[in-house]
């Protein structure tokens, strides 16, 4: 069951509401805004699930993915994808390839009761 989440944006107004409203349905809430903090917040905090725009100024989310599958504490770590990128309305359930691994993806602009339902998809996998 994911529980605590790490929230991966560069844009501070969106970290801020869904870092709020995932705290009102219950999760444990970290955020970060650079790509480059992810790893090391990632070994502090222990998130279950982190989600994550694909396009961070400093590297993209799918490098960041990589660079959590190389380490052997954190490569289990769920990704859920956020971002404009991603094509599909937020009932779809679009998928951004990393390597050889899907991972769910859900498609800006969205609800944060999509964003939920989302995250317990992951719960379920």
């Amino acid at each position: 069951m994911i529980r605590k989440i790490l929230i991966v944006d560069d844009n501070q107004e969106i970290l801020s509401l869904m870092g709020k409203k995932l705290i009102e349905n219950g999760y444990v809430v970290n955020i970060v805004q650079e790509g480059q903090q992810v790893l090391a917040k990632a070994k502090i905090f222990r998130p279950d699930c982190i989600l994550m725009d694909i396009v961070l100024p400093d590297m993209d989310g799918p490098e960041i993915v990589r660079l959590l599958q190389q380490d052997q504490d954190l490569k289990n770590i769920r990704v859920l994808f956020i971002s404009g990128l991603v094509t599909g309305d937020t009932q779809s359930s679009p998928l951004v390839r990393v390597g050889s691994t899907l991972y769910l993806a859900i498609a800006k602009p969205f609800t944060i009761q999509a964003l939920v339902d989302r995250i317990r998809t992951l719960s379920d996998a």
